[in-house]
């Protein structure tokens, strides 16, 4: 460990665990202990004790990785194939994690990884709603830009992609007392970003609030058309109406 036995004295005043370490990066298992301690680490049999952070921390680092990637894969999946066509086998293929990680980063089971996934994919939205408004000089232009990049998506996706939560949502919405709230506070939180931007533009706050919601509608329903076609003209035509709406074009 270290040479002066000062150091070591304050080592073996440390908590110990027993950790099989290539057990545990095989499995893909998760953080090592966030603070200094002592911990017995299993190699090939034998125990060796130590206390510096440094040698277990990409222990840390795979862990969350597989997290990610966890997360990453269903998020992909659901928006896809929607939360019953999506099995958890397929996830951790997709994912190129091993089997136990899944339950030992979501003992939620698939509900919660479903969770995390939609709250992810929600967020994208939102980065993609602040990025577009930060430039969009009206609430108008920043809708025909949002529609624009979500066509943009769907297609580079083989128009496997659509609204990221609109399959999951259509699907729980009635059966899944879990999902179903994020599902409504992520259309929630879009509607909200929309109404400011109408706001911005000096409509009063219940016409802003009516016509948020009937973007979003238009938005959704565009979506859900354009996939189904395989094509983008249902979203460019939208487009037009709802500049129309906002304002002259």
């Amino acid at each position: 460990m270290t040479d002066g036995r000062g150091a070591d004295a304050v080592v073996d005043r440390l908590p110990t665990q027993t950790v099989p370490l290539p057990q545990a990066v095989s499995r893909g298992l998760v953080d090592p202990p966030r603070d200094v301690v002592k911990t017995n680490v299993d190699v090939g049999g034998r125990f060796a004790n130590y206390a510096d952070r440094s040698i277990l921390g990409g222990v840390a680092v795979k862990g969350d990785e597989t997290r990610a990637r966890l997360i990453e894969a269903a998020r992909t999946l659901v928006e896809a194939k929607g939360y019953h066509g999506t099995g958890l086998n397929e996830v951790l293929a997709v994912a190129g994690a091993p089997r136990g990680s899944l339950y030992h980063h979501f003992p939620g089971g698939k509900d919660q990884l479903v969770s995390e996934a939609l709250t992810a994919a929600g967020r994208e939205v939102d980065g993609i709603v602040v990025e577009l408004a930060s430039a969009a000089p009206s609430s108008r232009e920043l809708v025909r830009a949002l529609l624009a990049a979500l066509a943009d998506r769907m297609v580079a996706a083989g128009y496997a992609k659509g609204c990221p939560v609109a399959t999951v949502a259509l699907e729980v919405a009635a059966t899944n007392d879990v999902l179903q709230p994020i599902c409504g506070d992520i259309y929630a939180g879009w509607q909200r970003a929309l109404a400011d931007a109408l706001r911005a533009d000096g409509h009063d706050t219940a016409e802003a609030d009516e016509l948020a919601a009937t973007v979003l509608a238009l938005i959704e329903g565009a979506l859900v058309l354009a996939r189904a076609g395989r094509s983008r003209t249902p979203i460019e035509q939208t487009s037009r109406r709802i500049a129309k709406l906002l304002g002259t074009a």
